[in-house]
């Protein structure tokens, strides 16, 4: 996940020998079932910022849809480029987008 895109997004990687993924896998959205759960891993990155963020996971199960919000123990989680970084907050007003963090604020106020 490329954080220093507007909006970044979820990339499904290629399946690796031994993860017990399949080429033939279709990618978004994705589909598991009780008997086939699946594990996910985000790698977030940045070569320019500094960000907070969380993940917000839609679902849908026997006709019911909802979303839940992955956090750091309900803390945004944080990554910083290994340089100089511009800090960058969640867009108030859409929260799918990233903006420079404008000065003596900070992305709650």
């Amino acid at each position: 996940m490329n954080l220093d895109q507007t909006r970044p997004q979820v990339v499904k990687a290629a399946a690796r020998a031994g993860d017990g993924g399949s080429a033939s896998d279709t990618g978004w959205p994705y589909t598991v079932s009780g008997s086939d759960p699946e594990h996910f891993v985000v790698q977030p990155s940045t070569q320019a910022h500094d960000v907070t963020f969380t993940l917000r996971l839609k679902w849908a199960w026997n006709g019911e849809r909802g979303e839940l919000r992955i956090d750091n123990q309900g803390k945004p989680f944080r990554t910083t480029a290994d340089r100089r970084a511009t800090w960058l907050c969640p867009d108030a007003t859409t929260s799918t987008r990233l903006v420079p963090l404008k000065d003596g604020k900070t992305c709650a106020s």
